[in-house]
């Protein structure tokens, strides 16, 4: 029996969720720019997510005069602004990405791959989840 979608899309946003500020923290104490990046990640993750969840929720109310079409196309809408802001973090990125090659910073090396494994296992189970 599968579970109901809007509760498997609320465990997966409380995981998502509960993970970024692990990883704004990791980021900024180990000097990595790859959990820095994916500290901008992870919340367009739970926004989609998030998103999804409301989607769910308004486009199964039921249909009157006013609102008999077009609920599904906050869909569109979600994954447009979605697209956008990972289109601006992937160009923060490549910018700090070529500061970082003039100007190398130390790392935590251990401390990011601690961070990373954790937070690519959650990334794992939400994806478990979802699918």
């Amino acid at each position: 029996m599968r579970t109901h979608p809007r509760k498997v899309l609320s465990i997966a946003l409380a995981l998502t969720s509960s993970f970024i500020l692990v990883e704004i923290i990791g980021g900024i104490l180990t000097g990595s720019l790859a959990l820095i990046t994916d500290v901008f990640y992870m919340p367009t993750d739970a926004l989609s997510i998030g998103l999804e969840l409301a989607i769910a929720i308004v486009a199964n109310r039921p249909h009157g005069p006013r609102y008999a079409f077009g609920r599904h196309r906050f869909e569109i809408l979600a994954s447009l602004a979605n697209g956008l802001f990972l289109i601006v973090i992937v160009i923060w990125t490549i910018i700090e990405a070529c500061k970082r090659l003039f100007e190398p910073l130390n790392i935590d090396f251990i401390g990011m791959l601690v961070i990373g494994t954790i937070g690519l296992l959650i990334n794992v189970i939400v994806a478990f989840i979802l699918f």
